[in-house]
C-alpha cells in the first residue's frame, strides 16, 4: 500500500521544488521593484491590489492590515526586505535547479540552506510575530521533511 503513494509523493516533491523556484524568481523581481521604486511602490500597489475587496467590504481585515503595514515600513525594514528577498530568491532558484536536475550534492546543500533560512525565519518570527512568516516557515519545514524522503530514495537508487 505504501508503494502506491511513492509516485504521488515524488510528483508532489517535484511540483514543490518547481513552485519554490518560481517563488524565488518572484522574490528577486519583487526585490528589484522595491529597490528601484522604493517604499512608494508598496504604498500604492497594496491598496490597488485590494481595491475591489475594500469596495465590497471596507472593513476587510486582510486588506486593511496589509495597507497599514505598508504605510508604516521604515527605511531599515525596506532595506531588509530588498536584501532578504534578493538573497533568498537567488538561493531558492539555485537550489530548485539543483534538486530538479537530480544533482546529488543539491540535496545536502538544499537541506543546509533551508534549515538555515528556517532558523532565521523562526528568529524573525520571535520578534515580529508575523502570521505570514509563520505560514512560510511551516511550508519550508514541510519541504525539508519531503526533501529528506527524496534524498533517501535518491541515495538508494545511486
Amino acid at each position: 500500500m505504501q508503494s502506491r503513494f511513492k509516485p504521488f509523493f515524488h510528483k508532489l516533491f517535484k511540483l514543490t521544488i518547481f513552485a519554490k523556484g518560481v517563488d524565488g524568481v518572484i522574490d528577486v523581481l519583487t526585490s528589484l521593484l522595491l529597490l528601484f521604486y522604493g517604499k512608494n511602490a508598496l504604498t500604492k500597489f497594496v491598496p490597488f491590489l485590494f481595491r475591489k475587496e475594500l469596495i465590497e467590504d471596507p472593513k476587510d481585515l486582510l486588506g486593511n492590515y496589509l495597507i497599514k503595514i505598508t504605510e508604516n515600513i521604515s527605511f531599515d525594514t525596506h532595506l531588509f526586505l530588498v536584501t532578504y528577498l534578493a538573497v533568498h530568491g537567488l538561493i531558492k532558484v539555485g537550489v530548485s535547479i539543483g534538486l530538479y536536475s537530480n544533482n546529488p550534492r543539491a540535496y545536502q546543500i538544499a537541506e543546509v540552506v533551508l534549515i538555515t533560512f528556517t532558523g532565521y525565519q523562526l528568529y524573525r518570527l520571535s520578534h515580529t510575530h508575523s502570521f505570514t512568516l509563520l505560514l512560510f516557515t511551516l511550508v519550508d519545514i514541510l519541504i525539508i521533511i519531503s526533501m529528506r524522503f527524496e534524498a533517501k530514495k535518491f541515495n538508494k537508487q545511486n
